[in-house]
């Protein structure tokens, strides 16, 4: 009898968790964005300003307020199901071009189009062509007599040779490709999509240990000494052969002080949630009386937690023994964790 299942389905990725996105989702979501790229320094001031009386603006981005031209970005999101059109965006191209010609609002460096399933191959064309893209949008006012359905507004001879004159270079696609780059160094990533970034930036460990490392090596030093049957003071005094062990004792720490960083940073509280698992997990040897001194309590700790797994946590793929064993030194810094007991 064969004991193979089937697996599942492959979990919905971000690009497929975005085209299911509604208008206001996926304007929050590029609002996000935005908010990262302010967090990195590149605006000063987000502003999400979508829906009625917006003047064509879904999401302003500034470097200075009040803006002036050429400091600020600006996002339109469309959340359509087929590939962004020029038909699509008319309206928001004319309603962009009559504010900024009526001094509503001062140009921007860019104005980015945002598309769920981005822009199609005759938009991205126009856009690509930019005296091409102008005629298209001269020859559509007129032939609409300025209608767009949405928007409506005559096509005046001053607004004509503004439009004539204005520079549709700076209107560019910004694709869903670049929004997620950006989405996933921000702290709503995991919230919105479940995705970490792969990678686990690595802190490194100092040559003596600092202030903030203080519980866990006292309570190592305690460990060594019920070994050695004599007080161990200080870092100094630890005896030769143990070194090589609290070295890597400490590259564990800071091991899991690596991953503590970036939860806090993407996934806040998960390591909080991992440490309590760790905790649960080592109890039994932790609180086992028959080992004959605190070095082998704390060595068997660190034996037996490398086979504990954390499978709920959001962490779990970023996870190491090194990690779990760090986690144990954590606990022994936040006092909840003892190698030799107290009296």
């Amino acid at each position: 009898m064969s004991t193979a299942y089937h697996p599942g389905p492959d979990p919905i990725t971000p690009e497929q968790r975005i085209i299911l996105m509604d208008d206001d989702a996926w304007e929050s979501f590029i609002t996000n964005c935005c908010e990262q790229l302010r967090h990195e320094n590149k605006y000063s001031q987000i502003k999400r300003l979508g829906g009625a009386g917006d003047k064509g603006r879904d999401v302003a981005c500034y470097t200075v307020f009040p803006p002036e031209p050429n400091t600020w970005d600006l996002f339109q999101a469309k959340a359509y199901k087929d590939p962004l059109n020029p038909t699509n965006m008319l309206a928001d191209f004319a309603k962009f071009l009559f504010y900024v010609f009526n001094g509503d609002y001062p140009i921007p460096s860019n104005y980015y189009i945002s598309g769920t399933q981005d822009v199609g191959t005759t938009l991205h064309d126009l856009l690509g062509n930019p005296d091409k893209f102008r005629k298209r949008i001269l020859t559509d006012w007129k032939t609409k007599a300025g209608n767009f359905g949405s928007f409506k507004q005559p096509l005046t001879p001053a607004l004509q040779t503004f439009i004539s004159n204005f520079d549709f270079k700076i209107i560019k696609e910004m694709k869903v490709s670049e929004l997620l780059s950006i989405h996933a160094r921000s702290p709503n990533h995991w919230a919105v999509f479940g995705v970490l970034p792969p990678v686990v930036p690595a802190v490194p460990v100092p040559t003596v240990p600092e202030s903030d490392e203080q519980l866990y090596v006292s309570e190592i030093l305690r460990a060594y000494g019920d070994f050695e049957k004599s007080l161990i003071p200080s870092v100094d005094d630890i005896p030769a052969k143990h070194s090589k062990h609290f070295t890597s004792c400490r590259e564990q720490f800071y091991h899991a002080e690596s991953l503590n960083r970036f939860s806090r940073d993407f996934v806040p509280a998960a390591f909080d949630a991992l440490k309590e698992e760790v905790r649960t997990g080592i109890s039994p040897v932790v609180d086992d009386v028959t080992h004959p001194d605190g070095l082998k309590r704390l060595n068997e700790t660190l034996k037996h937690v490398t086979t504990l797994t954390a499978t709920t946590n959001p962490l779990r793929d970023r996870i190491h023994s090194l990690d779990l064993q760090g986690t144990c030194h954590h606990l022994a810094n936040d006092g909840k964790v003892k190698w030799v007991p107290d009296e």
